[in-house]
């Protein structure tokens, strides 16, 4: 008797304790509504899967699935939203695309086209009525990269490439390698290789910026030197002696295709190597005049890692890519240049 009166009692202690839980589930909406943004994304981001925050990538079926040539913006990735009981959520993506509604547990697609540049999907949750919105994203391996091939008609308009990931590879002596993948391999080929050299050669460094905050004497003191200057040295044109026709520069001819294109990494905590050492079919013939530019500090495109520049480099006039995982590496030291 006293046995059968325990499992009732654990019976209704059970019974008690999903009810509770079933209750605490439900979603107070007004209290949700007028939670501090960073508590309404922690209470949120525990619906999704993965939670905003960690990693998303590329359907690994989908990309298995995906044929040769086709388009790679349309890859596709997926997130489980789970809303709480009795309650629904408005997922609003990209501008071109209708928001998404989910009131039971639904998995929700994204693709690479959604990707921003340093390779962040970003949404925008809504719960219930006169809610403002909570922004949620998530980080992912992909990278979007510009290139011009080396047979386009300079000035040309650069492509669109979609890194699927960046890795460090095996080193080479004493030298370092990252592994590129785009994901068309059809056209661009299965792995790109960064040969980063040792020792690191950084380019010359700009000067740095002026200071602003100028005394009085110090003010007295430019005006003078400057006034002293143009007396030795009048400026050039109406208010000079000199003739500006015969001053004027005179850019030299170039030939129909020789275009100089322009540098898009500056000078600033940039290192530099020949165009050979970034190759995308093994070792390319010696000798190539080309320059890349790499950096291993952190940029908009790249904001967990550095990105690099070349000319000139392979089947590439031009290519600008975010290095992901160059973080994992840390520049050599430098030799006197």
């Amino acid at each position: 008797m006293t046995l059968r009166c325990n499992s009732a009692l654990a019976g209704i202690a059970v019974a008690i304790a999903l009810l509770t839980a079933t209750q605490a589930s439900a979603l107070d909406e007004n209290s949700f509504r007028n939670a501090p943004e960073t508590k309404r994304r922690e209470m949120i981001s525990a619906w999704f899967d993965p939670k905003p925050g960690d990693p998303v990538a590329v359907d690994a079926i989908a990309l298995r699935d995906f044929p040769r040539g086709g388009n790679v913006l349309k890859l596709r990735g997926f997130i489980k939203v789970t809303p709480p009981r009795n309650t629904c959520i408005t997922i609003t993506r990209r501008a071109e695309l209708r928001d998404v509604r989910v009131c039971k547990p639904m998995t929700v697609e994204f693709t690479v086209e959604d990707l921003h540049e340093d390779g962040s999907l970003w949404w925008e949750a809504t719960v219930g009525r006169n809610d403002f919105g909570t922004r949620l994203s998530w980080p992912s391996p992909h990278r979007v990269a510009w290139a011009i091939p080396a047979e386009a008609k300079l000035p040309a308009e650069p492509e669109l490439i979609i890194i699927e990931s960046c890795t460090i590879g095996p080193p080479v002596g004493s030298d370092r390698r990252i592994h590129l993948r785009p994901f068309d391999r059809k056209r661009w080929g299965d792995l790109w290789i960064v040969n980063l050299p040792w020792p690191d050669r950084m380019m010359e460094q700009p000067a740095k910026a002026p200071n602003l905050f100028v005394t009085k004497e110090a003010k007295t003191e430019i005006v003078s030197e400057r006034k002293t200057a143009e007396a030795k040295d009048p400026p050039k044109g109406d208010s000079g002696n000199a003739d500006p026709a015969k001053t004027a520069v005179v850019e030299p001819e170039r030939e129909p295709n020789e275009y100089k294109l322009p540098w898009k990494v500056g000078q600033r905590d940039t290192y530099i190597m020949n165009s050979e050492n970034f190759m995308h079919a093994g070792p390319l013939p010696p000798g190539m005049q080309g320059q890349c530019r790499y950096q291993f500090v952190p940029s908009r495109e790249s904001p967990s890692g550095g990105r690099i520049e070349c000319h000139g480099a392979d089947q590439f006039a031009w290519i600008y890519v975010p290095l992901a995982c160059i973080g994992q590496l840390s520049p050599a030291p430098q030799t006197n240049q």
